[in-house]
């Protein structure tokens, strides 16, 4: 018998959940929290063995609960299952560096919830950012791109697939990775830097465990060629990966975003890609301020999941580089640029995993008016990175009724963000000037 903690705001949510468990023979505690301090409370009076929470729960989100467990000695090894019903990229990364943290995507059955509760607490579960039990077979996804294995896991997981994606290094390394995966279907890239697809998949054929696993091959790149190599192998389909605009969704106005920024942060940019002469090429251009290697992500929704996804890729710029190290510029609230003054105030001291209000000004210094117009959907957008350039955050305003326009001699727009992590941050606020964008860096400190 084990001690099962469910954690979520709906009461209606507490009730199905416990009432699916109500004959297991386990003991269940409900809270609804409060705040995350009361919840830790809890669980440091009855420590549990499994505890279930929600991802979006109001005061205690899921993510900052099983970040503040992960940081307490006492609950850093206790076992989490997070119910989402807004699984992406972003969370799989945090669910795979937290441990001992497995999620299921909403709508959840009774029994799935039930099996799934028994599989963790009694054996030794395997963190996999699409695990599930209603799982139609295991499907390893081989391709030297991030966006592309995060579209195909994304859309497999959909079906109720459970998908481990493999990064391919050198032949070898793949093959051993593959025989401990001992997938139910192979997906793989053709044309990989270390190797093709038709190498693998002959390498495979010869390994006692993986020579009867089915294949297929999705390739941006349509030739007969492909087509003989691969078909007299066996148990081989070819698909053909170009994404087209019609795959993705239209978010803030456009189908990708992609957001740019060199090693200081100083030179941010926000550009959109257009479909290119040929399948799948998507056009872009930039003037970059600096040299040096950029980091460039792209933000784009597939229509095929609804859920929103990023990958991101370098660029290498010739030229000097900013001399400023990023992270060594002096905090600011507010910036001045071409007869406007910018101002950024937190609604309260700034605290990783505290949630905040973030409240975006603008004036002119000759106090004439303001002429704000929207951008991509929104009077206003913030996007923040921490010095080390490890990810983003994109924050849309809470005003959304674009038919309510904002004052004309000094706009105000209200941002909520909780920020993960202690640190050094920017953030950088985009608005739509008479006709041209304006870009505004606000530099802070995040407190533990």
């Amino acid at each position: 018998m084990s001690i099962i903690t469910i954690v979520d705001d709906n009461a209606a949510a507490r009730h199905f959940l416990s009432t699916a468990l109500a004959k297991s023979g386990h003991d269940l505690m409900e809270i609804e929290p409060g705040c995350l301090y009361e919840v830790l409370q809890a669980l440091h009076k009855v420590p549990p063995d499994l505890l279930v929470t929600n991802l979006a729960a109001r005061n205690c989100p899921g993510q900052t609960l099983i970040r503040a467990c992960r940081e307490d000695s006492h609950l850093k090894h206790l076992r989490i299952l997070l119910l989402t019903a807004n699984g992406d990229g972003a969370l799989a990364r945090f669910i795979q560096s937290m441990g001992n943290v497995h999620y299921l995507a909403k709508p959840v059955s009774r029994s799935m919830f039930q099996d799934c509760v028994e599989f963790l607490l009694n054996q030794e579960a395997e963190t996999d950012s699409g695990w599930s039990l209603a799982c139609n077979g295991v499907v390893a996804v081989v391709d030297d791109s991030l966006m592309s294995r995060a579209l195909h896991s994304a859309c497999l997981r959909r079906q109720g697939f459970r998908c481990i994606q493999v990064e391919p290094t050198d032949l070898l390394e793949t093959v051993l990775a593959l025989e401990a995966i001992q997938p139910d279907l192979l997906l793989v890239d053709f044309l990989m830097p270390g190797f093709r697809g038709d190498a693998l998949i002959r390498a495979l054929r010869g390994r006692e465990t993986l020579r009867e696993v089915p294949v297929l091959v999705v390739t941006a790149h349509r030739s007969d060629e492909v087509i003989h190599q691969l078909l007299p192998i066996g148990g081989v389909a070819v698909a053909f990966k170009p994404i087209a605009p019609e795959d993705l969704q239209v978010v803030q106005t456009r189908r990708i975003h992609l957001l740019i920024v060199d090693p200081s942060l100083d030179d941010y940019q926000h550009v959109h890609p257009e479909p290119g002469r040929r399948p799948g090429e998507w056009v872009f251009r930039f003037r970059p301020r600096f040299g040096g290697v950029y980091r460039l992500f792209a933000d784009f929704t597939p229509v095929a999941t609804n859920r929103g996804l990023y990958s991101e890729t370098e660029l290498a710029v010739q030229g000097p580089e900013n001399p400023v190290a990023a992270g060594t510029q002096t905090p600011n609230w507010a910036f001045e640029k071409e007869g406007y003054a910018f101002s950024l105030s937190p609604s309260s001291p700034v605290r990783a995993r505290v949630p905040v209000t973030l409240t975006l000004s603008i004036r002119r210094t000759d106090g004439g008016p303001v002429p704000v117009a929207p951008v991509m959907g929104a009077y206003a957008h913030l996007v923040a990175f921490d010095a080390a350039r490890s990810g983003f955050a994109h924050i849309h305003p809470d005003q959304t009724d674009l038919s309510k326009a904002p004052d004309p001699v000094r706009p105000r727009f209200t941002f909520r963000v909780t920020i993960p992590g202690a640190g050094r941050y920017v953030v950088w606020s985009q608005v739509d000037l008479g006709g041209g964008e304006a870009y505004a860096p606000f530099w802070f400190d995040v407190a533990p």
